[in-house]
């Protein structure tokens, strides 16, 4: 469970007692939004931007291939909140409800062998409570890269498992096949 991981690690004490129970116990999940569409997974170049206004601050831009989205409530979405592209110090992780006005789902992206489904999602003035600031401000990066980190290996052996399913129902057929 890479959200309960993330939220041992990251989380405020406050959204670990709100969060921890259901994330262990799968009452509750985050999906998590860093891939951008014209930069890939370089999640250094992003042009998702949020910018303080009070005690909120408002979210504007999209990620792609964001993953869980399915069935998220919330989506971890990473945003530059100072800097300059390329920048690792200044991305911050916000936890946002995925009912927020101005938060769209634009359309699923699916793909072979993946544990759930993507989305692109697009961000409008979406506003969060200074609250949902997710590792710390400015620090996303390395909360970024903990998850990269912990998913790489799951997706590999998925990968490793979906490729060893083909070739045994190969097999199976190339046996049984009569020419």
């Amino acid at each position: 469970n890479v959200g309960l991981l993330l939220m041992i690690n990251y989380g405020t004490p406050e959204q670990k007692a709100e969060w921890i129970d259901d994330l262990a116990e799968g009452r509750r999940g985050f999906a998590f939004g860093i891939t951008e569409p014209a930069h890939g997974s370089d999640a250094t170049h992003m042009e998702t931007a949020a910018v303080r206004d009070g005690d909120e601050w408002v979210i504007n831009g999209e990620k792609t291939w964001n993953t869980g989205m399915h069935k998220a409530q919330y989506d971890l979405i990473f945003a530059r909140t100072s800097g300059k592209a390329g920048d690792g110090n200044g991305i911050t992780a916000f936890l946002t409800p995925t009912n927020s006005p101005g938060f769209v789902i634009e359309e699923f992206l699916w793909t072979f062998n993946m544990p759930t489904d993507h989305a692109h999602v697009s961000f409008h003035d979406v506003r969060v409570p200074h609250g949902a600031i997710f590792g710390g401000e400015g620090r996303g990066l390395q909360v970024v890269q903990h998850f990269f980190n912990e998913n790489r290996i799951r997706q590999a052996a998925s990968s490793l498992g979906a490729a060893q399913f083909c070739i045994d129902r190969a097999v199976e057929y190339a046996k049984e096949r009569k020419p």
